[in-house]
């Protein structure tokens, strides 16, 4: 911008920067790197023409930041195209009621994914017919810790799955029964790529979160 300065520079933020103090782990970070931090994130934001974010409550916070209105909300959003191998398949009959979730989930759910492994358990230990009738994949890539919940848990009808190609990921999704969202307290009010591919295909969409925006 300096050594062009007629060049309209429009950055873009999928997530926060310095407000986000778990999944980047900010909360870690001395205070002095912290402060470094918001320097870098205030030179970013008052140097850009244009700020761009997926969701009005980050653009509300970053029009804060500024003192300006300069930042405006992008909608995440699929494309039709990606889905085009698809036409014309039918959607197999499952043997069991399947619950798909595709993507990384975030580190700092503890708070979510434990309730979500013991409701599971108490299925299992109270209704073991239906137990045996769900199962919930998760492709992508997942922390070791949830793996041993569930493992300790001994929820054999939670699987996970190493990550796969955008076409694999989408017949999945096609093919599944329900698809799952899981949202960390920061990001509550996301509509993220994942929950579009979702209704891009016409699923339903189970979300564990606590209460967002409506």
């Amino acid at each position: 911008k300096r050594m062009f300065p007629t060049i309209n520079l429009i950055v873009d933020f999928r997530d926060y920067w310095t407000e986000d103090n778990s999944l980047f782990h900010f909360g870690s970070l001395s205070d002095k790197c912290i402060e470094e931090e918001k320097k870098m994130e205030s030179f970013v934001l008052n140097t850009a023409d244009k700020i761009t974010t997926v969701a009005k409550v980050m653009t509300d916070h970053f029009n804060q930041v500024t003192k300006t209105k300069k930042c405006f909300t992008l909608l995440n959003g699929y494309d039709p195209d990606d889905f085009e191998f698809l036409r014309g398949k039918t959607k197999k009959k499952n043997e069991k009621i399947t619950f798909v979730f595709t993507g990384n989930l975030y580190k700092n759910i503890e708070n979510i994914f434990i309730p979500f492994c013991e409701a599971i358990a108490f299925i299992k230990a109270n209704h073991k017919d239906l137990y045996d009738r769900v199962v919930f994949d998760f492709f992508g890539s997942q922390p070791p810790n949830y793996k041993t919940i569930v493992e300790d848990k001994k929820l054999d009808c939670i699987r996970f799955h190493e990550q796969i190609s955008l076409n694999e990921t989408l017949e999945h999704i096609f093919h599944a029964d329900y698809c799952m969202l899981f949202l960390n307290d920061i990001y509550s009010f996301s509509l993220s790529t994942k929950f579009c591919e979702y209704l891009g295909l016409k699923k339903r969409v189970v979300l564990f979160s606590k209460k967002g925006f409506s």
